[in-house]
């Protein structure tokens, strides 16, 4: 992949990921920023589920790219945006209200924080 695209790539991924939880938290009545998680737009049974899954997912592509792209000679770096990546991906997997969700849901998002808290 050239450089060109994958720099818009690792950026469109958190653009996308920040446009869908403002847009979608703000047309769901019911949902607060302040009191409830971003992943109740995501919740099992969220009418706003698919929409806000994509953009975790297009969140977890970008940090996957930009682990595989120059951040891969920084091992460390690779590293944690690769956890990132597959945590994300994790939190989406696992939705809340779920059978997979609750603890599952919780350590996949606690790693995602984490990770990308200690990345470079």
């Amino acid at each position: 992949m050239n450089v060109r695209l994958r720099k818009l790539a690792t950026t469109a991924g958190p653009v996308l990921f920040t446009s869908a939880w403002l847009y979608l938290g703000s047309v769901k009545s019911e949902y607060s920023p302040i009191r409830e998680p971003i992943s109740r737009l995501a919740a099992k049974k969220a009418e706003t589920r698919v929409p806000m899954s994509l953009g975790l997912a297009s969140l977890a592509c970008s940090f996957h790219l930009f682990a595989s792209g120059p951040a891969s000679r920084d091992v460390w770096s690779a590293r944690l945006a690769h956890l990132v990546a597959w945590s994300t991906l994790g939190i989406a997997l696992t939705p809340l209200d779920s059978q997979l969700g609750g603890v599952p849901h919780a350590v996949a998002a606690g790693v995602s924080y984490a990770s990308l808290a200690a990345l470079p």
